[in-house]
């Protein structure tokens, strides 16, 4: 009898972590992984423009510590070109996320922002989540596809 309620106890916890698999994967995902880890790896195109400003700058650390540090970010991403990026706050900046949100808000930063990069890696809209665990993830939709690009040139 212990054998068969131990063997029901093991299928029923097999078809239980299938079944929730996702939430399983999200879960150690978000507090075991480390940080450094679950940044998205920043790839750049043919027109990042390697320039920095007084305004904003180029980065390498994707982990921010002042808001500085967040309008830096937004700019790399967006110069870099990229479509999606996910990067985190570390647990010590405890208002990480009320100032990506403020950021995200601010359409006067954000289309200054914008007028620095090159015009191809200029965006339409630029979509901010981000969670209360602190990851922040930018969806950018670009003014030019590769398409129109091709045409242009």
């Amino acid at each position: 009898m212990k054998k068969i309620i131990g063997l029901f106890l093991i299928i029923f916890i097999f078809i239980f972590a299938y079944q929730y698999r996702k939430n399983i994967y999200e879960f150690y995902d978000e507090y075991f992984v480390p940080i450094e880890k679950k940044i998205t790896k920043l790839e750049k195109n043919d027109y990042y423009r390697d320039y920095d400003f007084s305004y904003v700058q180029n980065t390498n650390d994707f982990i921010p510590h002042n808001k500085k540090d967040i309008k830096n970010i937004y700019y790399t991403i967006v110069n870099s070109g990229m479509t999606n990026f996910t990067f985190y706050c570390p647990s010590d900046y405890v208002d990480c996320i009320t100032d990506i949100n403020d950021l995200a808000n601010d359409q006067d930063t954000i289309s200054n922002i914008n007028n620095f990069v090159h015009p191809y890696n200029s965006f339409k809209t630029l979509k901010t989540e981000a969670t209360s665990s602190g990851k922040v993830t930018i969806q950018i939709e670009k003014v030019y596809d590769n398409e129109m690009i091709f045409l242009i040139l």
